[in-house]
């Protein structure tokens, strides 16, 4: 028969097995914390990516639905030959040879560069500008169906004039590629007074852009819009300018097409890029210059750009495109002469 002494003899762990169990329980809780921070980073990523996308598919709705609302309230009235822009009023024209489509109102599509030029901006691809009866006022007291001008670029740039003012600057500016949307209340609209074919634009451009712009969302690196009669054209708008006023420039085949009309169609896609690729890329600096310059000129090319931008974007970055055609509700297109 044993002793007690014998049997806790048995019954002990020696030093190197205690060591051994304890190197086993610190590789399992490595493993464990590695596995629980890979997984904790993947879900702030997919957060993130779901977030900018979310955003992103609301701001190309609210495109998409406030450009088919735009009208140009066309009508038809006489044309007068003898005068430079082929209408006189009050009077009735001395020359009245024929009934043209008139309009007051103004559709633009193009370059944003080029619509909106500004030498310390950075905006790539196009926008759009046009007038619709949205009611959108500062003050309360006016109607609901008042005029107002819309618009829709991207600009990249930093936060500071989205952050509010107590933020601290020490922070550091976020700087970003983002869509925005251009809403001129009714109260400011001055396209009747303008005396040019773009001074309306132009005067809102330089003095009163900042005050009617705010961002829609973030992260998106390209609007590219394309106005056509039908499905796959590219003849209306071939450098994807578009212009109901062009007719005043001069008389040409495409402005006499487009002559105080709008586009039938109207292409819209919108590439946006997750959060997380943005700010390695602009960590990197690297995001300003995303999109190519030499993209999206040419509307036949379409396909080839587009290609060329998503083998780019594929090696650097997760992103999503959005495209679809906006139908004009007040389009009333004739193939006809104006």
């Amino acid at each position: 028969m044993k002793s007690n002494a014998e049997r806790g003899r048995c019954g002990a762990y020696t030093l190197i097995e205690l060591l051994a169990a304890m190197a086993t329980l610190c590789v399992i809780l490595l493993m464990l914390f590695t596995t629980t921070g890979m997984a904790t980073l993947a879900w702030k990523e997919n957060s993130a990516s779901t977030e900018t996308f979310q955003q992103a598919r609301t701001a190309f709705s609210t495109v998409t639905r406030r450009l088919s609302q735009a009208t140009l309230n066309s009508y038809r009235d006489y044309y007068n030959t003898a005068s430079s822009q082929g209408f006189t009023y009050p009077d009735l024209p001395a020359n009245k040879t024929e009934y043209r489509t008139r309009s007051e109102l103004h559709f633009l599509t193009g370059r944003a560069a080029d619509l909106m030029p500004d030498a310390s901006a950075t905006r790539p691809t196009h926008a759009v500008f046009f007038q619709a009866p949205f009611g959108y006022q500062k003050k309360t007291d006016g109607l609901r169906s008042l005029l107002n001008v819309c618009g829709y670029y991207v600009e990249y740039g930093d936060d500071s004039q989205n952050r509010p003012s107590f933020t601290s600057a020490s922070s550091g500016a976020k700087k970003r590629s983002r869509l925005y949307e251009v809403m001129q209340p009714s109260e400011e609209f001055a396209l009747y007074k303008s005396g040019t074919a773009r001074g309306w634009l132009t005067g809102l451009v330089t003095s009163s852009l900042a005050a009617n712009t705010h961002a829609l969302a973030e992260n998106i690196i390209a609007l590219i819009l394309l106005p056509q009669r039908r499905p796959d054209d590219t003849d209306l708008a071939p450098r994807y300018a578009y212009d109901s006023r062009a007719w005043l420039k001069g008389r040409t085949t495409l402005g006499d097409l487009t002559q105080n009309q709008l586009p039938p169609l109207v292409q819209v896609t919108m590439v946006v890029i997750d959060e997380p690729s943005a700010k390695r890329l602009q960590d990197q600096d690297q995001l300003k210059d995303l999109v190519d310059a030499s993209l999206f000129q040419d509307a036949a090319q379409f396909n080839a750009d587009w290609q060329r931008l998503q083998d780019k974007l594929k090696g650097q970055c997760r992103y999503r495109c959005f495209q679809t055609t906006v139908s004009l509700a007040s389009s009333t297109w004739s193939e006809s002469a104006p």
